[in-house]
């Protein structure tokens, strides 16, 4: 066990408390809840925009509240104060200490990836081909050309609020040459991108298809944690019962 001095153990030992754990994964089940309901409503992008991205949201725009980045943050620093406060070194604790370190490298992953992401918007009418994502200082081109074939927008019965919209496009550029499907629950992914129904537009002529383009080099990385974890739990159940059977034998 790592041996330090008084106030670093106590401060090692709270972040390290299961009361903790327990109150983190409380709170980050009642945030995916509440982001899963709102993106009923508002859409995938804009819950990941004001909830799973944020590192404080406003619920109803009253008092604020700890989004999931946050939330995530403090569930690895507490995670990791674990494994230093409660392991020892041995053999027999290796498959534990892998799945420790690809839940690490999941939470790390899933805080870095917000960092480190662009996003455009790219707004294309019926027939149109798009390629240059909008954002705030300019254009950012991207490996592939969006060209909208169909608009269709599904209302509440008996109101003028849209339940749900989604863009038909053909997607062709290196690597791709298809057509795809992209709505208010279903992204389009492509190497490092994303794409989200993010909103549209009307005019007097036709109906403008608003699509949200997230870059994320470090998509991939949660996929891979989860091999990780995987591995850990597979050699720790692989570890206990090799020793129980030699204990059985013996």
């Amino acid at each position: 066990m790592v041996r330090l001095r008084n106030p670093a153990r106590s401060l090692l030992s709270a972040l390290s408390s299961p009361t903790l754990t327990v109150g983190v994964l409380a709170l980050l089940m009642i945030l995916v809840a509440y982001g899963t309901l709102f993106q009923v409503g508002h859409g995938l992008f804009e819950a990941h925009q004001r909830i799973f991205d944020a590192w404080i949201f406003f619920p109803g725009g009253c008092l604020p509240f700890p989004g999931v980045r946050s939330t995530v943050l403090i569930l690895c620093v507490n995670l990791v104060a674990a494994g230093l406060a409660r392991f020892r070194r041995s053999v027999r604790n290796i498959g534990l200490l892998c799945t420790h370190l690809g839940i690490a490298v999941m939470l790390i992953g899933a805080a870095a990836g917000g960092m480190v992401r662009s996003e455009s918007v790219l707004t294309i009418g019926k027939g149109e081909t798009a390629s240059l994502g909008t954002t705030d200082t300019g254009y950012v081109a991207l490996p592939f050309r969006c060209t909208l074939l169909d608009f269709s927008i599904r209302y509440h019965p008996g109101t003028t609020a849209p339940a749900d919209y989604l863009s038909r496009l053909h997607v062709a550029g290196p690597g791709i040459d298809r057509d795809v499907v992209v709505g208010m629950n279903r992204p389009f992914r492509f190497r490092d991108y994303t794409v989200y129904q993010s909103s549209f537009r009307e005019d007097e002529e036709d109906t403008v298809s608003e699509l949200a383009v997230v870059k994320n080099p470090l998509r991939n990385l949660p996929p891979f944690a989860a091999i990780i974890i995987a591995a850990g739990i597979i050699l720790h159940f692989g570890i206990k019962l090799t020793a129980g059977s030699r204990v059985n034998h013996a």
